[in-house]
Formats: C-alpha cells, sequence, structure tokens
C-alpha cells in the first residue's frame, strides 16, 4: 500500500512538469535511496526530495538537448554534401482556356451535340 500511495504522489508530481510515467521508476528509486539514508523520511516529504531529484534530472536533461541542438546549428552552416541530385525542372503546366487539354475537351463535347468542325 506504501509503494502505491508513493508511485501515486510521484506521478502526480511529475505530470504538471511535463514528465511521462516512464520517469515514475527513476524517481522512486532516488526516493527509496534517500529514505535509506534518512530513516525518518515521512511520505509528506516526498515532495522535496523529487524536487532535488528533478532539479538534477532536469538539469541533465536540459544539458543533453542543448548540446544535440548545438550541433543541429553547427550542421545548418554546412554547405551541402555535393553529388546528390539536382531537384527536377519542370516547365509550367499550360492553364486557360487556350491551353491544348481544353481545347480537346471542347471539341469533343461539341462533337458529342452533332458539331462537325
Amino acid at each position: 500500500q506504501t509503494a502505491q500511495q508513493l508511485d501515486g504522489q510521484i506521478t502526480k508530481w511529475l505530470e504538471p512538469k511535463g514528465y511521462g510515467k516512464e520517469w515514475v521508476e527513476e524517481a522512486r528509486e532516488f526516493v527509496l535511496k534517500r529514505a535509506r539514508e534518512m530513516p525518518d523520511l515521512e511520505l509528506e516529504d516526498v515532495p522535496y526530495v523529487l524536487a532535488d531529484w528533478f532539479k538534477r534530472t532536469e538539469g541533465k536533461v536540459n544539458t543533453r538537448v542543448q548540446s544535440v541542438l548545438q550541433g543541429k546549428r553547427q550542421d545548418a552552416t554546412l554547405p551541402a554534401t555535393p553529388g546528390g541530385s539536382p531537384t527536377p525542372v519542370r516547365t509550367a503546366s499550360p492553364v486557360g482556356g487556350n491551353d491544348g487539354t481544353t481545347a480537346t475537351q471542347l471539341e469533343e463535347m461539341l462533337r458529342g451535340r452533332g458539331w462537325n468542325g
């Protein structure tokens, strides 16, 4: 029952911060480690322990994200790789009443109505 209460409290604490259930196990391990170090730790103290865990975890996550972003920014400054296939060049499609498709359709429609042109 205590494990369920602890998991519920951790989940409730993590959700508003955008952390899903996949983080509960790691947070629980941190809380239990602290409970072994501090035998007088109560369930009411869990949010304070979680705040310490969150500060450490968020720092690690942000460091990794910033590293990836920096790499992407550096990659964006590199020139395009040579030898790639060029963008295909297409001719503009004729549009309007004077294109060949429209003229053919009009002739077929008129022939269907008895026109012999």
